[in-house]
């Protein structure tokens, strides 16, 4: 699902093969969308809000006018599922199954560049906020930097024991943010490629636990893979993971504490 920029609509796609628009504040149905047949497995709202980007597994990538629900174009070139869809300044990034990511004129919905360095599924892609940098990852560890506009690969980073699930800029564009199907969070300083700070996450019978050099935090209930999106949600207390450091030194014996 995803927020307009405002925050004023939510837009959740489903396994029914449709994408719905939801007013935030009242929950009212706005739009269904179901142009796709297939699931939806992403959405981004453009900078101003106006249009909707989303991804299926039937390979396409499908603009849609916010304020009416009517679809504006179809965006055909992948071959696999497109679990990814993102916009920078003017332009629109998707990372598909097919190993390939495309930066696509969303506009005239014509495809400017064919990314095509991974040899893995992608799953995940993001701009920095200044849209001058493309980061893509997926089966293959490691996370690429491309300049969008001419399309070159600018540098690969490396550290992932495992698929790379997503990857977010912070909002100053110069560090990355990277979770893994490893069990790790990481994040990258983007002006030299190195690793700032690793977050070690780990599951336990309980939920998950999420261990950070520079404090304590936790993760309850089940949220497999979904590591980025809720780490650090709340600090532990003093003493109350006590109980469970015999678990978690087996599962992440380079933690710190």
């Amino acid at each position: 699902m995803a927020f307009s920029p405002t925050g004023e609509e939510l837009a959740t796609g489903n396994d029914d093969d449709t994408v719905r628009v939801w007013h935030r504040a009242t929950g009212r149905l706005v739009h269904t969308l179901a142009e796709h047949s297939g699931r939806v497995r992403s959405i981004a709202f453009s900078a101003d809000g106006s249009v909707i980007a989303t991804g299926c597994d039937d390979s396409m990538v499908r603009l849609w006018d916010t304020a009416s629900g009517t679809l504006l174009r179809t965006l055909r070139g992948h071959t696999d599922r497109v679990y990814a869809v993102a916009f920078g300044r003017g332009l629109l990034a998707s990372a598909s199954w097919d190993t390939t990511a495309r930066v696509w004129n969303p506009q005239t919905g014509r495809a400017v560049h064919v990314l095509t360095r991974h040899t893995g599924r992608l799953w995940t892609a993001a701009f920095d906020p200044s849209g001058g940098l493309l980061a893509t990852a997926g089966d293959d560890l490691v996370i690429r930097l491309w300049e969008p506009r001419s399309g070159d690969h600018l540098q690969t980073l490396a550290g992932h024991s495992h698929s790379v699930l997503s990857v977010t800029f912070n909002p100053s564009g110069n560090l990355l943010a990277s979770a893994g199907h490893d069990g790790t969070a990481r994040l990258w300083s983007v002006s030299n490629g190195q690793a700032a700070k690793r977050l070690t996450l780990v599951g336990l019978p309980r939920g998950w636990a999420a261990l950070a050099p520079d404090g304590r935090y936790k993760i309850d209930g089940e949220v497999e893979g979904q590591f980025w999106h809720v780490i650090g949600m709340c600090r532990f207390e003093t003493g109350e993971l006590d109980d469970l450091l015999p678990e978690i030194r087996q599962l992440a014996p380079d933690a710190v504490f």
